[in-house]
């Protein structure tokens, strides 16, 4: 109890002392439309389309929805997923449904994901990351839950996402031209990227022109070759978030997980894939980056004191168990009555989980901002003294300690 008490004061202190930049306060929701916390869509299609989806999963079938009792709309299905995480038909797989319009309650949205995540049950970790980053000014599709059936069966609680479509990209930059761009396996900055949205197939030559001349002056001049095509305050704050909540499989940390946006002339990275968070609590908030443009974020003097207040400034709207238990205790107020009773269980249950992974995260996290700004490591003729070390990532065969080797202290 004491723990959670003086986490909370520390968070109450950095959220005083760190200057707002330039966006709402951390916890007003700042996203348009709402998106229903609990529906309940039942699918049908042929034996032929169920047959094709077995040894096709990638293929579109055809597909007729019922989504809350509503009328019949139309659409196509797909199971979703890539090499890791594609399932068979047979085994509970991720969906995703694009419907010829859009359901009523979900705004003009038509492509909808039908999470089943291995890594995530119930989706609770990935939902409360959407909450954050809207939280936080940065766009990112919303989700709730629901029960989904096809052909009659019950394939059980699902994560109800909002797509990454033009929709999407109305919702979240109203007014402006918008185009979307889904990178490919492993695309870091000024790689290939599927575009979509409002510019079409391939998006505007804006955008793509961007985007590869942003990856060149990355390359040669560093973080001070943005020029204006990125919002650098907007880019810290995303890349703190994915950091503060463990995102190890996003932009930063693995040049995996993330989309990006074109908006009139700059470029906006959203958060995708959420699924794997929070499962490692003492996770440097100083790491090596994989992202090219995460890279810069931290480097030199100005650069760690700024990502020092972006992690001040974000870490109590990500880690703040009364934040949390408030968000919780909303979704729990609709989806009572309308789970089943070992659907609601499984969700308790991981709401449970991660309510302590959050705790966790942030007690490790004061700790670790509390100690300020690492200095720059600089090596220099003779011998340097390590001090400050913290194991990261250790294997539970593994050890990170100190040894003696030659009279020298080592780390093994």
């Amino acid at each position: 109890m004491l723990a959670v008490l003086a986490v909370a004061g520390v968070w109450a202190l950095m959220a005083w002392d760190v200057p707002n930049p330039e966006v709402q306060a951390p916890h007003a929701p700042c996203i348009a439309g709402s998106w229903p916390a609990w529906t309940v869509i039942d699918l049908r299609t042929s034996a032929e389309s169920i047959g094709r989806l077995r040894t096709e999963p990638r293929a579109w079938v055809p597909v007729e929805a019922w989504v809350d009792g509503g009328p019949t709309i139309r659409g196509r299905l797909r199971i979703k997923g890539t090499r890791g995480s594609l399932r068979d038909i047979e085994d509970d797989p991720s969906l995703t449904l694009v419907l010829d319009r859009a359901p009523r309650g979900f705004g003009e949205t038509t492509r909808i994901h039908l999470e089943n995540g291995a890594e995530d049950e119930c989706s609770v970790r990935s939902a409360w990351a959407a909450h954050v980053f809207e939280t936080a000014g940065i766009p990112c599709p919303r989700q709730g839950w629901g029960r989904v059936l096809l052909n009659g069966r019950s394939l059980g609680l699902r994560g109800v996402k909002e797509g990454f479509d033009a929709a999407f990209a109305r919702r979240s930059w109203p007014g402006k031209c918008v185009s979307l761009g889904e990178p490919r396996d492993g695309a870091d900055v000024g790689d290939a990227l599927d575009w979509k949205g409002k510019g079409g197939g391939n998006g505007p030559r804006g955008g793509r022109e961007d985007w590869s001349r942003l990856g060149d002056s990355l390359r040669v001049e560093g973080s001070a070759g943005v020029n204006g095509l990125v919002d650098q305050t907007k880019f810290t704050r995303f890349s703190a978030l994915e950091i503060l909540l463990g995102h190890r499989d996003g932009y930063s940390l693995a040049r995996n997980n993330y989309r990006v946006a074109w908006v009139e002339g700059r470029l906006e990275w959203v958060p995708w894939g959420m699924d794997t968070l929070l499962e490692t609590p003492g996770l440097t908030v100083w790491p090596s980056m994989a992202g090219t443009m995460a890279r810069g974020v931290h480097g030199a003097d100005e650069g760690r004191q700024a990502w020092h207040g972006a992690l001040r400034r974000w870490a109590p709207g990500g880690l703040d168990t009364c934040q949390f238990d408030a968000w919780r205790g909303k979704q729990e107020g609709v989806l009572r009555g309308r789970m089943t009773g070992s659907e609601w269980r499984a969700w308790e249950k991981n709401a449970a989980r991660l309510r302590s992974a959050i705790g966790a995260r942030a007690e490790a996290v004061v700790l670790e901002l509390g100690k300020g700004v690492p200095g720059e490591a600089l090596a220099k003729p003779g011998r340097v003294s390590l001090t400050g070390w913290n194991a990261q990532g250790v294997p539970p065969d593994g050890k990170a300690q100190a040894a003696s080797l030659g009279g020298m202290e080592i780390l093994e």
